[in-house]
């Protein structure tokens, strides 16, 4: 079963994306960042780390052939932001995520951890592209809460991420993790906290 702290919905190639984000250069990208999460218990917490590094690709029409999806939940097909969430303009040249309907979200949450108790209590997304479309920083932070075991989980992840554009062709998904036991950084952090591992 597979526990995710964060989902970053950014879909280069949605509807929402297109009408709200500035379009992002042709060719091949790679990405790179960290996410991290702490699980707790009442007073006890875990912390972990995992890194992330990753390749998409963007088409001459705006399509993404690879969107970034952290972390990677493959078997649970990822929601169209179309119609229940937005990109509003911040500060500083970024944009924030506004969902519209969480229901959708939180589903996609529970569906790909396998945790039906799940709660979804906080979400920020911010991105910012840079002039000319050649690269993107993505924060992200999530809070929720979950029941493991019996026991009553508080988590809160985070991402920092960002992307460039490499190349003007070729293409292979991935996403990458440097830990070496497959399982993401929220998982760990629960499974320490709980006393599974």
């Amino acid at each position: 079963m597979r526990l995710l702290a964060l989902a970053l919905l950014l879909v280069a190639g949605s509807e929402v994306s297109a009408a709200e984000l500035p379009a992002l250069a042709e060719g091949s990208w790679e990405y790179h960042g960290r996410v991290t999460a702490t699980a707790c218990v009442g007073s006890r917490c875990a912390t972990r780390r995992q890194p992330v590094d990753g390749s998409f690709f963007v088409t001459n029409d705006g399509d993404s052939g690879g969107p970034p999806v952290i972390p990677v939940c493959p078997d649970v097909s990822v929601p169209d932001l179309t119609g229940f969430a937005t990109w509003q303009p911040a500060r500083r040249g970024w944009l924030r995520l506004h969902l519209i309907e969480r229901e959708p979200f939180v589903q996609f949450l529970r569906d790909c951890t396998g945790y039906e108790s799940l709660r979804l209590q906080g979400l920020s997304a911010r991105i910012r592209v840079q002039s000319g479309g050649e690269g993107f920083d993505l924060r992200e932070s999530l809070r929720f809460s979950v029941v493991v075991q019996g026991q009553f989980v508080q988590a809160v992840g985070a991402a920092r991420l960002r992307a460039t554009r490499v190349a003007d062709g070729g293409f292979v998904p991935a996403l990458r993790s440097r830990e070496g036991d497959g399982r993401s950084a929220p998982e760990r952090a629960i499974d320490a906290i709980i006393g599974d591992r």
